[in-house]
This record gives C-alpha cells, structure tokens and sequence, in this order.
C-alpha cells in the first residue's frame, strides 16, 4: 500500500517525477546557503529574475512564511512562481492522515497511555509513540513476533509503552550513552511502579537496553551475537530457539534507518516499521567513485535509483530536513532562522575578506548556545570566531568592523529570507525521494511493502512511516 499523489500510479514512474522536479529547480539548492554573498548569488543570472520582487518590502515576512507553510500566493505574482509552489506541494507524498481507513483504525484502537509510563514525553513524543506503538503492536501479533528490536531507542519511550503497555519483550539499542542510562533509569522507575501492590497483578512485557552503534554494512547475526555480550540478561531473549524479530525504528537518524531495512532483509526478521529522520546524515557516494562499489551506503537503497545514478548531496539532504509546514504558527521563531542564516552567510563574507580561514573546505561553526543569538551580528560573530579558533586580536578584527559588516548588508537581509523560503520548499519532495527509494527497495526484494503517513503532519512532521513484512 502506498498512496501516490493525484495523476500517478506507478511508484518508479512518480520516482523518475520527483527527480526530475528536484533537478529542474537545482538552481535554488545546489550552491552552499554560506556562499549567498561570497559567490553573489543574488546577482548572478541563476536567480530568476522576475522573482526577485519578492525582497521588495511590500511583501511581508509573514508572507514568506504562508508560501512556505500553505502555498499562499498573490493574483498579481508570476505564472513562474505559483507554477513552482503548486508543484512543490502537489508533487510530494500525501501527508494528510485524514482519508486513509487503516489510520482512522489505528486512532481508535490506540489506547490510552498510562501516565506510569510517559513520563519525561513531550506532547509530540506522546503523539507519536501512542499511534507508533500501537500500530508495532498490529503488526507483530499479524506476523507472530516474539521480540521487538528499536533502532536508535533513545530514551526508550516507545519501548516502555510496548512492554507496559502492550506487553511486548523489547530490545532497545542506542550508541549514545547517556541516552542509554536515561533509559535505563527510566524502565527501572517503572518496573518499581508496576511491582507496587496495585499493579503487581498487571501482565506486563520486558525491556532490555544496549548501548551500541550500528554499523551500516554488519550482518544481523553479528549485530545478536554483541548483543548477547552487552548485555547478559538480554541472552535469554536472543537465545531463544522460536524467536521471531520485528525490527522497528522512530525517527532512526541518518543510516540508521537504511541498516535497519538491510537487516529486516538479510535476517529471518518477520517484519518492519520504520520513522525516518536526520537525511542531512545519510551517506551517498558523491564521487561516483567505482572503487567503492563494495561500500555500502544509506542511499539509494534500490536498484532502480542506483541504475539511475540517482545522487542528492549533502545540500539537498539538509534540506530535506525542512518543516515548512510550521512556520506560520512558529512566527518569530521561523524568522528567528532567517537572521541565523543571514548571519552565518554575512560571516562567510567576513572570513573571505580577511582571508582569515582557509575556504577550500566546508567551514563548519556548528550549533551555538542562544546567547549567540538575539543580540545582532557582532554578538554571533564572536562566538563563532571563538569556536573556529580566531583570535580576533591577533587579527586585528574589532567589534567595530563587525558592526560596518552587519550595516552595510543590513539591506540585503531579505534576500537571504527569501532564498530560504524558496529552498525549504524542496524538502517535501526531496523527503519523498529518500523514502520512495526505501519503499522501492523492499518492493524489489519481493516483500510487501506499505508507505504511508501516521502522524499528524503539523504535529510531526516526519509522519510518514515505511512497514514491511515476510510471509509466516
């Protein structure tokens, strides 16, 4: 099951689509957002013309943030500009949960979650590990499966509801440490709740929880086998001689998600339900490099993008990180944004003026603390000098400077608004590529395969979930 926007119905057919509109509209994406003013992009010929009336003041940035969220568009703006918004939006995979029977069923089957075990959830998380959990729970009663393996567990929320909840033996497996200890302090609150003299007598399932990374081109068996040495009381689980796996991942970042179906489909696993996240960290081999051909990357995963030589870059998967559907209710916090990337653009400009690092490389500030932000350009600069390693003294660069830096391109900082705005635009159909070459990939190896949205999209907006099963 898979639903196809209006005028397709051959999923490789929409593939070849979605490409095609992504590559049409490449020349919004595919130049670094930080070169904006070095490479004077604005200017150059790659920019359409006729939409640059955008950066005139008679349109808003509330403006901006409607086109983005909902496609709003002026009578008077160009046939150019509404034909991209309309396709932005239209050319994407279905979002919207309202009109698909299966969904309708999961939001009234869902139970309620017991308050012993959503402790520490955001309302978004309880959102999302309430339908999650109990559309695992379907599907591992369909297929007959013993024990859920979590991909990127966390903090092990949806792991508690499926085994306090829905009585299930759980694995949760997660490389960040201190994820693992939350989660590990977490089951052990609630195992004292549920042994208490009021709930002792509820059939509850178990969690287990393992701190390791998953490495995109190891084996299942190999992946078991570490499992049993982390951690001994997991053993009696893995070892069991009738185990049927169902393998499942909520919002696995990256690879992660790409191991997770090359495990469903390399092991004797009887089913899968996967979130994705986190596109800017998948792997592709951006060099087309033959030699590597033994590598195993996390795109594309199916044969028929690889045939096509189908490639994203690094660009185009941030991008598809993009949740544009909420910009209108986030208000200042999307403009916020704006002035974030006007700032990082404006530092480029800075450091190749002075010459002050080398450019041949990314130059990577990374995240700064808020204190960072709100307090104008010189503020931003500092901090992230200090972060590159730029003694300002040592290089004669004073707060004064900074500040003639932030005047004289004061004007042009809706340029930068509106380049966004445009960009983040793609990140629908680019999502829907990465999560198409997945459904494709399970199609190919002859299991059956289902894509299709859970969540509610404003509320999450990674809502689209990939399940896929083997006959029993």
């Amino acid at each position: 099951m898979i639903q196809l926007p209006a005028g397709y119905e051959c999923p490789r057919a929409y593939f070849d689509a979605l490409y095609g509109f992504i590559q049409n509209y490449g020349h919004l994406w595919t130049f670094h957002a930080v070169d904006f003013f070095t490479h004077n992009y604005w200017t150059s010929d790659i920019f359409p013309e006729e939409w640059k009336f955008l950066k005139d003041e008679n349109v808003t940035y509330d403006e901006l943030l409607a086109l983005a969220s909902s496609g709003t568009v002026k009578d008077d703006w160009p046939a150019s500009l509404k034909e991209f918004t309309q396709l932005s939006r239209s050319i994407a995979l279905p979002r919207d949960v309202a009109n698909i029977p299966f969904v309708t069923e999961i939001n009234a089957e869902a139970l309620t979650l017991d308050n012993k075990v959503i402790y520490g959830m955001s309302p978004k998380k309880r959102h999302e590990v309430r339908l999650l959990s109990c559309l695992i729970d379907k599907v591992a009663r369909k297929q007959e499966a013993t024990t859920i393996i979590d991909f990127g567990a966390g903090q092990g929320y949806l792991d508690a509801v499926l085994a306090y909840t829905y009585k299930h033996t759980v694995i949760g497996i997660d490389d960040d440490d201190i994820q693992t200890c939350g989660a590990k302090r977490r089951t052990t609150h609630i195992q004292k709740l549920f042994s208490g003299p009021k709930n002792r007598h509820r059939e509850v399932g178990k969690v287990y929880h393992i701190n390791r990374r998953v490495q995109l081109g190891e084996k299942f068996a190999d992946l078991m086998a570490e499992v049993e040495q982390t951690s001994t009381s997991a053993k009696e689980v893995t070892r069991q001689q009738e185990n049927h796996w169902l393998l499942c991942g909520l919002h696995a970042c990256g690879d992660l998600s790409a191991t997770l179906i090359r495990h469903f489909l390399t092991s004797d696993a009887r089913a899968l339900v996967s979130v994705g996240c986190c596109y800017n960290h998948i792997t592709e081999n951006e060099n087309r490099d033959n030699s590597s051909r033994s590598v195993e990357y996390g795109f594309p995963l199916s044969k028929y993008a690889s045939r096509s030589e189908v490639m994203l870059g690094f660009t185009a998967r941030m991008l598809a990180c993009q949740a544009t559907c909420r910009w209108v209710e986030e208000g200042e916090a999307a403009k916020e944004t704006f002035s974030r990337h006007f700032y990082r653009a404006l530092l480029q400009q800075v450091i190749v003026d002075k010459k002050l690092l080398p450019t041949e490389n990314e130059i990577v500030v990374g995240r700064l603390g808020r204190p960072a932000f709100g307090h104008g350009f010189v503020a931003y600069a500092k901090a992230a000098f200090e972060r590159l390693g730029v003694d300002m003294k040592k290089v004669d660069l004073t707060d004064e400077i900074l500040q003639d830096y932030e005047t004289s391109y004061h004007h042009r900082q809706k340029e930068i608004a509106v380049i966004w705005t445009l960009r983040a635009m793609m990140a629908e159909s680019i999502e829907s590529l990465i999560l198409l070459d997945r459904y494709l990939a399970l199609v190919e190896a002859g299991v059956d395969a289902s894509l299709f949205p859970l969540f509610d999209h404003r509320e999450s907006p990674r809502n689209l979930v990939l399940v896929a099963t083997k006959p029993i």
